[in-house]
């Protein structure tokens, strides 16, 4: 990989994250946000969030926010922000459900393929029930990035993963393909 792409430090700051390696995945989210991929904000919050570190989980999210409002136009204030950012990185399970909720209210649009971070939010809230129901209904579902914060150990993606309804969403998704190759995920041997 070039090493000097924000993304690839990104994506491989994730795998660091989902296989417990904090110190490592801070680091890369870090020097991925150092090359301008502000996408790596994500990132950089969640290893917070996994280590038990919500105010600084929550000023990451902030930050990484206000870095990627050109996308979206100055929509949000920081207040805005702040509130988002506590409900996403709470301990509190309820905060992240009603975090979720309102962002189905943003996708569920029939038709429309769920956009990367507002899926992403759902699956980050641990809100299996909206997750699966989005992801097994719009289409195209495959390859889409989202899946790669999936393996987190941390209680909201473990409320997806080992849901009952995982298996049905893992063969519509195509994981189940790859297991038959490669074998199962190290977290659904467990």
């Amino acid at each position: 990989m070039d090493p000097a792409q924000g993304r690839n430090l990104q994506v491989l700051a994730l795998a660091k994250l989902c296989n417990g390696d904090f110190d490592e995945a801070e680091i890369l989210a870090k020097r991925a946000i150092d090359l301008h991929h502000t996408f790596a904000y994500d990132t950089y919050s969640g290893v917070a969030f996994a280590q038990g570190h919500y105010d600084l989980a929550c000023a990451r999210f902030v930050q990484g926010g206000a870095e990627t409002e050109w996308m979206v136009g100055a929509a949000y204030s920081l207040e805005t922000w702040t509130q988002i950012g506590e409900m996403a990185t709470s301990p509190v399970r309820e905060y992240r459900l009603a975090l979720s909720a309102m962002l189905v209210d943003k996708m569920d649009v029939p038709g429309r393929t769920p956009d990367l971070a507002l899926l992403q939010g759902v699956l980050r809230c641990g809100d299996a029930d909206n997750f699966f129901r989005l992801a097994m209904t719009y289409l195209p579902i495959g390859r889409h990035g989202s899946y790669l914060c999936l393996w987190v150990d941390t209680e909201p993606c473990r409320d997806i993963y080992l849901h009952a309804k995982f298996p049905q969403f893992a063969e519509h998704a195509g994981f189940q393909n790859a297991w038959e190759k490669w074998g199962a995920a190290d977290k659904l041997q467990a």
